[in-house]
């Protein structure tokens, strides 16, 4: 009996074999391939989690955050004040120079290689298990080895293999995607295709029409959190379609149902803009009475306040800022364990 053969083990190794030479032909690396992938990128990066954050809320502040950007806020600023990434908070974001061995998400990579130098990505990229990302390239380079020509055949083997692997994990994730998501609702395909957008796609447009449709047939059975949410995520699609007048009303129709403070800076923000100082003011009063415990908002409000040069409400949004520091300090030291004194 030990003789025989498991028809089902033979069947899954010729599978996986059948796999493994299909990865290998479909990513088979030509010259050209190789010299790519050994392109690096120096980028640098905003996370808004949307662990601390609730996801609508952390993405709308995160495309709040490109909006400014590309309207000449410093990038570097805007990683102090809002960045959840504390490894890179400190070096303005900075990742330095990354290239597509570098170990980073799938996601984060793919965007930041598809930059120019001086680009910001269009959209906030999705990773699930951190939040949304906001990445700008400051520069790119090649980096091939000095024995390239030398041992060419070895390197196009090695980046052959490397793609290969990228796929079969793009493959199992696409799998479980596929496995976990057996019904989707309305709600779930907009914000599925909303976090999927690339920057670029020529097909933009009928991809957010068809979001705004998705957000739509939701909204008939959400109850009133839910369509706050909602109608922050059209907010989000109507900002890409540069509808400014459709951005406003549906951030005001997501303020009718719940007291958000980013969306009341957001709405502040497209009021400044449009030059309407009155109505600006009136929302960012608005945040900063909302805002308990977010110091970010109150760092924002300072300088939105600056920018309009009402010198009242920016001394007393550095009053907040100085005393809720102030609170934080004495909070911490009194988790700091006292020392251990030797008799």
């Amino acid at each position: 009996m030990d003789d025989l053969v498991d028809v089902n083990d033979v069947r899954t190794d010729l599978l996986a074999k059948k796999y493994h030479d299909y990865l290998t032909e479909s990513n088979q690396a030509s010259d050209a391939t190789v010299r790519n992938y050994y392109q690096q990128e120096h980028v640098r990066h905003i996370e808004v989690s949307n662990k601390r954050l609730p996801d609508a809320e952390a993405r709308a502040l995160a495309l709040n955050l490109i909006g400014r950007i590309q309207k000449g806020a410093d990038f570097a600023t805007l990683v102090t004040q809002y960045s959840d990434d504390t490894s890179s908070k400190a070096k303005g974001g900075d990742d330095g120079w990354i290239d597509q061995s570098t170990p980073f998400p799938p996601e984060f990579k793919v965007a930041a290689l598809l930059l120019k130098p001086g680009q910001v990505t269009a959209t906030p990229v999705l990773i699930a298990q951190f939040g949304y990302f906001i990445i700008q390239s400051e520069g790119s380079r090649s980096n091939l080895p000095k024995d390239f020509q030398k041992n060419h055949q070895q390197y196009v083997q090695q980046v052959t293999t490397a793609l290969s692997q990228l796929q079969q994990q793009n493959d199992i994730e696409a799998a479980r995607t596929k496995a976990n998501v057996v019904a989707v609702d309305s709600r779930l395909k907009a914000d599925l295709a909303l976090s999927n957008l690339q920057p670029g796609d020529p097909t933009q447009n009928t991809v957010l029409a068809g979001v705004l449709s998705d957000y739509s047939k939701a909204l008939t059975s959400a109850d009133d959190s839910e369509k706050a949410e909602i109608y922050a995520s059209e907010a989000q699609v109507y900002q890409l379609l540069g509808q400014t007048d459709q951005e406003v009303s549906a951030i005001k129709l997501a303020l009718n149902n719940v007291e958000d403070s980013q969306l009341q800076v957001q709405l502040g923000d497209i009021y400044k803009q449009k030059g309407d100082a009155a109505d600006a003011l009136t929302q960012y009063q608005a945040a900063s009475d909302h805002s308990y415990d977010n110091p970010d908002i109150h760092m924002q409000l300072k300088q939105d306040y600056t920018q309009l040069k009402q010198p009242a409400l920016v001394a007393k949004e550095t009053s907040w800022i100085t005393n809720y520091e102030a609170r934080q300090k004495q909070a911490n030291a009194q988790l700091t364990p006292s020392p251990i004194i030797k008799q």
